[in-house]
Parts: structure tokens; sequence; C-alpha cells
């Protein structure tokens, strides 16, 4: 996640979308689905699923920039960074938080014999 802020900037215009929809539902009280117009008069639990999904996702996306807030990296100064936190060392090794292992190769003997189960070599 190399920026949060564009992240946050999806949930609030995903939320933002879902409440001007469910307030124009909600004063006039019909609504345009994909099968059709939907009213309050005419179909009445279709138009109550609609207004609770509209809820529940306006819910999800405020929790989704809670949870942005709280657990990624702001890059304020005030916040220590998660890895100093919980003791993982610095290294030269880390790209955007994940640690990668240094391949070190160790010199092998070259002894001029093949040994194993070939029966070559002794």
């Amino acid at each position: 996640m190399h920026r949060p802020q564009i992240l946050a900037l999806l949930f609030l215009v995903v939320a933002g979308l879902q409440t001007f929809t469910l307030i124009r539902a909600l004063r006039t009280g019909r609504v345009g689905t994909r099968y059709g117009t939907v009213t309050r008069k005419h179909q009445p639990e279709r138009f109550r699923r609609y207004v609770i999904s509209a809820y529940v996702v306006i819910a999800l996306c405020a929790g989704a920039l809670v949870w942005i807030e709280w657990r990624l990296p702001s890059g304020s100064a005030s916040a220590p960074p998660v890895r100093r936190a919980i003791g993982v060392p610095q290294s030269d090794t880390s790209i955007n938080g994940l640690q990668f292992a240094k391949h070190v190769r160790s010199p092998r003997k070259r002894t001029g014999q093949l040994s194993g189960p070939s029966g070559r070599g002794a």
C-alpha cells in the first residue's frame, strides 16, 4: 500500500455517492435499479432492502476510513514506525516494510573428486 490517501479518497467518493443516492431515495420515495424503478408505495420490501443496503455500504466505508486512519502509517513524526515498535531491526533489505533475506552463497570447496550414490569417486 503505497498511498493510503488515494484509498481513503476512493472510500470517501463511494460513501458520498451512496449518501447522495440514499437521500434522494428517501426524499422522493423511488429508486432506480437495474430491474426498473422501485417505489416505496408499490414495492415496500425492495425499497426497504435498498435503504438498508445503502446504510450498510456507508457504514462499511466509514469503517474502512477508520481502519485506514488507525492502521496504516500516516507519515507523521509523532507515530513511531511499526518496525521499531515491535522490535524488528532496520536493514538495507527492506522495501516498503517487507523484509527480504539476502542470499549469500557460501564458497564450496572443490576437491576434484565426486562422491555419491553413483559410485564414482571415493
